[in-house]
């Protein structure tokens, strides 16, 4: 795992040094989210924070902050099987954005759903059963998204084996590692991410326009991060279950760096 560690964190820096207008464009819609959340008092209290939670401004810019964070998994993707070349990261290609488009829906839809359990009167139910239900819907969510990475990033690539039915078939066996690498991966900037919007909270006034400045540069690097972890996870499962991913050209490209 400690592998795909250091190759996750090297293809991110990698990616943000060769195209930092992905990690421009992420700043800029997590800044205008955070202007929007500010207009509305998010940031008044943690009671001013649930009861603006789903406010619609923000509600339809997290939108686009997903769409934009699911194509930056789509050109992360493009750019490691394709020898980290920027130029075909970022060509037009009409086969692969047809197929990442029903990633970006099933995403979508699942996301709504998420929101509208969520929005569930639970007042008759104990705090455990509350917990429950949103964690276990959060890990479910994150386990079928580990389940599922040969097909978003194969269909990234435009690999026509690349089918939810192949990636639950060719994962099945790897979702364990996967969970558990996303997790290590994931958690620690979360938690920074979490503490900084923490922070803005108790700490009104300038300083805490500038933790939301400093949190929407730290959201570029972890967008960023998360999708670089979807190539190792996915290249990990090809290798170990005895297939190529073919890179853009139609050869398969190996990962020295994971092998």
């Amino acid at each position: 795992m400690l592998r795909a560690i250091r190759y996750t964190y090297g293809l991110t820096w990698r990616f943000l040094k060769a195209a930092p207008v992905i990690a421009l464009a992420i700043i800029a819609v997590e800044g205008v989210q955070h202007v929007a959340e500010w207009m509305t008092g998010m940031f008044a209290s943690p009671e001013a924070a649930k009861a603006v939670q789903f406010h619609p401004a923000r509600m339809a810019i997290g939108a686009v902050k997903t769409i934009l964070l699911l194509f930056v998994i789509y050109w992360i993707a493009r750019f490691a099987f394709s020898g980290e070349s920027v130029p075909r990261t970022f060509a037009a290609d009409r086969d692969a954005l047809h197929r990442f488009s029903l990633v970006v829906l099933l995403t979508l839809v699942v996301g709504v759903a998420m929101q509208a359990l969520q929005g569930v009167p639970m007042d008759g139910m104990g705090r455990a059963a509350i917990l429950t239900i949103i964690l276990g819907s959060m890990f479910g969510w994150l386990l079928l998204q580990v389940a599922l990475t040969p097909w978003i990033v194969g269909a990234a690539i435009g690999d026509p084996k690349a089918t939810p039915i192949f990636a639950l078939r060719q994962s099945i066996g790897h979702l364990l590692w996967g969970f558990a690498f996303t997790l290590v991966i994931m958690l620690p900037p979360m938690v920074v991410h979490y503490v900084l919007g923490g922070l803005a909270m108790v700490r009104p006034g300038r300083l805490g326009v500038i933790l939301l400045v400093v949190d929407s540069v730290f959201v570029a690097f972890l967008g960023v991060l998360i999708a670089a972890s979807s190539v190792a996870i996915a290249y990990r499962v090809a290798r170990r279950q005895g297939y190529s991913i073919d890179g853009l050209d139609g050869e398969a490209r190996p990962i020295a760096a994971l092998d």
